[in-house]
């Protein structure tokens, strides 16, 4: 089961991926944290980026969409050279990474706009409630189509269309498979996340610091650790299906 593959692949190569992504993820949050002050500063009212969301997620959520291709393009290639037993160093793969940020930036800003757009009609066009379910829904069975476009863009090179066309064959008789495990596992992060927040809550910190520390370790280090875990996911299922549909 790629899941259960993925598992061991982050468990076995965890100092490596640690290395890749954290350091991204919290200079993530240094930058949604100056990008809020900014918008406070000369936007002082309640900022709506296309939904009711306060700005503080709204742009949090950007530059994590906007940054996180970065390191998951460098990612993808550590796994593939892990895979061909090859070695590669932290700069070889971060630098494979930046070559292939405007590539995977294309799909980050796609995510954005997943992400917005339903609550965003909700709000200005006054469409029925219940339409932003089915708007979501939809765009779930989106990702699910093109579930492999990211490693395609990343490690294989052909065209954007082509790419689309690519991800949208590999993921051709596994939709069914890949749609319950992406609902599973947004349910068991959830769940976990919010339970995580209100464990942190609770902590006492009486340490004055610049930014709150529960929102730095939740944005900064527990969703980068688990974004990593899905995208090692989708590269193994990758793979799998490659080794069934080779170039």
């Amino acid at each position: 089961m790629s899941i259960t593959r993925a598992f061991e692949v982050c468990i076995k190569n965890w100092r490596l991926f640690m290395a890749i992504v954290l350091p991204i993820g919290v200079i993530t949050v240094g930058m949604s944290h100056l990008a809020n002050l900014w918008v406070n500063r000369y936007y002082p009212y309640p900022i709506e980026i296309l939904g009711t969301f306060n700005s503080k997620e709204s742009i949090s959520m950007i530059t994590r969409y906007v940054v996180s291709p970065l390191w998951i393009g460098a990612l993808f290639y550590t796994l593939y050279k892990l895979d061909n037993e090859q070695t590669t160093s932290y700069g070889q793969a971060i630098a494979f990474g930046f070559s292939k940020w405007s590539k995977n930036l294309t799909i980050g800003l796609i995510g954005i706009l997943l992400q917005f757009l339903p609550r965003g009609l909700y709000e200005y066009a006054n469409l029925p409630g219940a339409l932003i379910y089915v708007l979501y829904f939809l765009a779930l069975l989106l990702i699910v189509r093109y579930f492999f476009v990211m490693p395609v863009l990343t490690l294989e090179n052909h065209s954007y269309v082509h790419s689309v066309q690519r991800s949208a064959r590999l993921s051709d008789g596994k939709r069914v498979a890949i749609f319950f495990d992406l609902v599973a596992l947004y349910m068991v992060i959830s769940v976990f996340t919010i339970m995580l927040s209100l464990s942190l809550s609770l902590l006492p910190i009486t340490i004055p610091l610049p930014l709150d520390i529960h929102y730095v370790f939740i944005e900064g280090i527990v969703k980068p650790i688990i974004d990593l875990f899905i995208f090692v996911w989708i590269y193994v299922f990758y793979r799998e299906q490659q080794s069934l549909q080779p170039l």
